[in-house]
């Protein structure tokens, strides 16, 4: 055959195209939980639907064998084999590895591949991967190697076997400038493919998108695409998510977050002015776990604790992960779709929260974690937070046995109770923070496992029973009692129990319980809120102002106000009232749920787009 770099070049392409599109089908089947009841025509049209998204991932790896072919005429063909094999080998490694990592979390986020797996890995290589039994950390990557090699001795003989190349090189001038210029072309023409062609609208994940179903559009989204997407789309913060004129996303921003409320007095619902607050935020809970909340009898515990004190039952988790968990409770921050907050310490360090007012009223201020602080920028946002004392899984010794995330809950709590064992003492009020770490996948706890019971179960009835029994203690000390009060809420969305990728309300749905002898008023609260409300609604108790706290706002109120919650995912930005619930895909710009059907679905989904764009506006300018 004559020596042909376009011919190269064109079958290095659309094998690339051939490889993605059937990557979907096997996604499906790797993924039967989700993907059980699709029919033959949903495995047709989710490969068909995402071939935009194919051409576009296929022209960007494209682009180094295009700068190779353009260079071949004046080049040795063993250099341009070379060349072309390692890239090949190169390509194989990054499909295998986008379509593995993509098709393995997914049973666990929901969500495509963005670049918070490599956010969380270059963060701490140890924490990322804590989740992850060794056997299946050996397994995967055993795959890998395999898929990489059977993809690559398919690049080999299909783009860089020998007889694609004559032996003989071009001589003369004229022929080696044409071929250079050929392949110039062809390559200046992968821009059509890359963006997507000549529309207004460039490639986006949108384009892959095609029915109600959000799983079934998950599975035609190509992930290396999503994740290229997401690389280079998470810091544009200022040009992300424009939906309207930023003065109408910033008044109904405004309107759900800051609402002209009354808060109640704050002695009508405190005790003292200055009482020791307790936040423990507790590893992946919902209210599925509680029977006060219609859930099953795992958490009896915290139940028993909701039913002493206020039970905030209509709170909703403000995202997905701990690092948008924690400045969603801390600083009334919400969870961002594309990234987080917490990666930023130029922004954190700027922005309120709880411990910082509290510091500056007199209080000394405690974060108690078994795990590791450092994980996921954690340690910077808390200093930044002006934490005086912080514990982490370095500060226990060598005697105490450590799993995966760290030291286990109950070893967490014994190091509290004797932190704090001190008498109590009314001039040094204190706030004191545990972040728990037992229920997260893996859910391997020092408690035997039942036969026939969940993982996860015995997980969260150990966590229970730890939580349990700090709030115990300080109950015990009847003078340190009736000067505390205990927030107890989840750091974000629950892990319990299997949901469909499409509900949303079940998945986001956590209690929201305080407690302690200062604290007057007790019962159930059933106003719509979120995390971020916790921090408005403390500074009010507390009688202090809100007013940095932008997203936040009190619960507890002289006027009976409607509430509502903002909550978002990958790609996925949701808001609840009481009219109901609609949820965004941020990226389509669709609607992609409605609950119930009948709600208002433009007015909902618009309340999603003008609080996610005054969000992004916000974090654009801090």
């Amino acid at each position: 055959m004559k020596y042909s770099p376009l011919l190269r070049f064109l079958t290095f392409y659309l094998l690339t195209v051939i490889l993605m599109a059937l990557e979907r089908p096997f996604f499906m089947l790797f993924n039967p939980a989700v993907y059980s009841s699709a029919s033959v025509s949903d495995y047709i049209d989710v490969i068909y639907h995402g071939l935009s998204l194919d051409f576009a991932a296929a022209g960007y790896l494209s682009i180094i064998p295009g700068i190779i072919g353009i260079a071949s005429p004046w080049i040795a063909p063993r250099i341009v084999r070379t060349c072309l094999s390692v890239w090949c080998f190169i390509t194989s490694f990054i499909v295998a590895l986008s379509f593995l990592t993509d098709t393995a979390l997914y049973p666990y986020w929901g969500s495509k591949l963005d670049v918070t797996p490599l956010i969380y890995f270059v963060s701490s290589p140890k924490g990322a991967l804590a989740s992850i039994e060794v056997w299946q950390v050996i397994a995967l990557f055993l795959v890998l190697c395999v898929l990489t090699l059977l993809l690559f001795i398919l690049y080999s003989y299909l783009v860089v076997r020998r007889d694609c190349i004559s032996p003989a090189r071009r001589r003369n001038l004229p022929p080696r400038l044409l071929l250079s210029a050929v392949m110039l072309v062809a390559t200046a023409l992968l821009f059509i493919p890359i963006r997507g062609g000549f529309s207004v609208s460039t490639n986006n994940l949108s384009r892959a998108y095609y029915c109600n179903d959000i799983s079934l559009n998950h599975a035609a989204v190509n992930p290396l695409f999503s994740f290229l997407y997401s690389a280079t789309h998470h810091d544009s913060f200022e040009s992300l998510y424009r939906f309207m004129p930023d003065e109408e996303a910033e008044a109904i921003m405004r309107s759900l977050s800051s609402p002209a409320v009354t808060p109640l007095p704050a002695d009508s619902l405190l005790s003292v002015a200055r009482p020791d607050v307790y936040i423990v935020l507790m590893e992946s809970f919902s209210s599925a776990l509680l029977p006060s909340q219609d859930g099953e009898p795992i958490a009896l515990g915290i139940d028993s604790l909701a039913a002493e004190g206020l039970l905030f039952d209509d709170i909703y988790a403000s995202s997905f992960r701990t690092d948008r968990g924690i400045p969603a409770v801390l600083s009334g921050y919400p969870g961002a779709p594309s990234t987080a907050i917490m990666r930023y310490t130029d922004k954190t360090d700027r922005m309120p929260s709880i411990p910082r007012a509290l510091k500056h009223t007199g209080y000394s201020t405690s974060y108690f974690q078994g795990d590791d602080s450092q994980f996921n920028n954690r340690l910077a946002y808390i200093l930044g937070s002006e934490v005086d004392h912080i514990i982490d899984v370095r500060d226990f010794s060598d005697d105490i046995p450590k799993g995966k995330w760290g030291v286990a809950d109950q070893y967490l709590v014994d190091r509290v109770k004797r932190e704090i064992a001190a008498p109590y003492d009314s001039s040094s009020p204190r706030l004191t923070i545990v972040q728990t770490s037992s229920s997260h996948e893996p859910f391997d706890v020092p408690r035997a496992l039942p036969e026939g019971m969940d993982k996860r179960v015995n997980a969260f009835i150990y966590a229970d029973s730890a939580i349990t029994s700090l709030v115990r203690f300080l109950e015990a000390d009847s003078a340190r009692w009736a000067n505390s009060l205990v927030i107890l809420v989840p750091d974000h969305q629950g892990s319990y129990p299997d949901v469909t990728p499409d509900d949303f309300i079940t998945r986001h749905h956590i209690p929201l319980v305080m407690t302690g002898g200062a604290l007057r008023p007790r019962g159930v609260v059933s106003t719509i809120g979120s995390q971020t409300d916790i921090a408005a609604t403390l500074m009010t108790m507390l009688g202090l102002p809100y007013s940095d706290f932008t997203f936040s706002r009190p619960l507890l109120t002289v006027e009976d106000v409607p509430g509502a919650a903002f909550f978002s995912r990958p790609s996925e930005a949701g808001i609840i009232t009481p009219r109901g619930m609609a949820v965004i895909n941020c990226d389509a710009d669709r609607i992609e749920a409605l609950y119930p059907r009948e709600a208002p679905a433009d007015s909902l989904s618009r309340l999603a787009r003008g609080y996610l764009q005054a969000l992004y506006t916000d974090m654009s300018q801090r």
